[in-house]
């Protein structure tokens, strides 16, 4: 069963914002690595290429693994153009020229977009290899180590939207209702994937979650 992305806060939701920015809002470690893998996102896709230039520009990398087709409750996709392909097209016509980016189109979650690289991140295997989300989806950090537990890999965030059009930051995330509500079910699937064995899941993570749904109160 699907979490709902803007699921109804529990009544003490307020009492955790440190613990819940802890557990969403990962370290930004950004330093040059041999690949940079950038999960699918079909909301904020134009801030993702944004983000993927900067990182062109400023030397961290050259080479690009785009992934995503649209998440599964979605038919269309912008006529017929797949996650992966619009972040592409979205990069300018000089970077796509000179960079190496390959693009996978078939996945419709974090899982498959990692599973169905393996073959394009095999070769950085024992690498550094940096992977991009957005800032508040930390929790994709956990299903990246799952498949690749021994390579270095480095969160490189970028900030999303919330739906009031303002950026999506760990300084001020709880000060929005929509916001809070993303966040909510990210906890939420960090506790449902941590338990089926989807992501890493250590041992402190569990503790720290199991402790936090031990005092919400619906």
């Amino acid at each position: 069963m699907l979490i709902d992305k803007r699921p109804d806060l529990p009544e003490n939701f307020s009492d955790f914002i440190a613990e819940f920015t802890e557990i969403c809002f990962l370290p930004s470690q950004l330093q040059k690595v041999d690949v940079v893998f950038a999960f699918g996102t079909l909301a904020e896709y134009k801030l993702m290429a944004d983000h993927l230039v900067n990182l062109y520009t400023s030397g961290i990398c050259d080479k690009f693994i785009l992934t995503g087709r649209a998440p599964e409750h979605i038919v269309h996709v912008n006529e017929g153009e797949t996650e992966a392909e619009l972040s592409y097209y979205s990069l300018p016509e000089k970077m796509r020229r000179e960079a190496n980016i390959i693009l996978e189109t078939k996945s419709t979650n974090s899982t498959q977009n990692i599973e169905n690289s393996l073959p394009y991140l095999e070769p950085y295997k024992n690498g550094k290899i940096g992977c991009v989300a957005r800032s508040w989806a930390g929790r994709q950090m956990y299903h990246f180590k799952r498949f690749m537990p021994e390579t270095e890999s480095l969160f490189m965030p970028f900030d999303g939207m919330r739906a009031d059009g303002m950026p999506f930051t760990a300084k001020d995330w709880y000060q929005n209702e929509d916001a809070c509500k993303r966040v909510w079910g990210e906890i939420q699937r960090v506790k449902k994937y941590g338990e089926a064995g989807f992501m890493v899941y250590r041992d402190d993570l569990r503790q720290k979650i199991d402790n936090l749904f031990s005092k919400i109160k619906p």
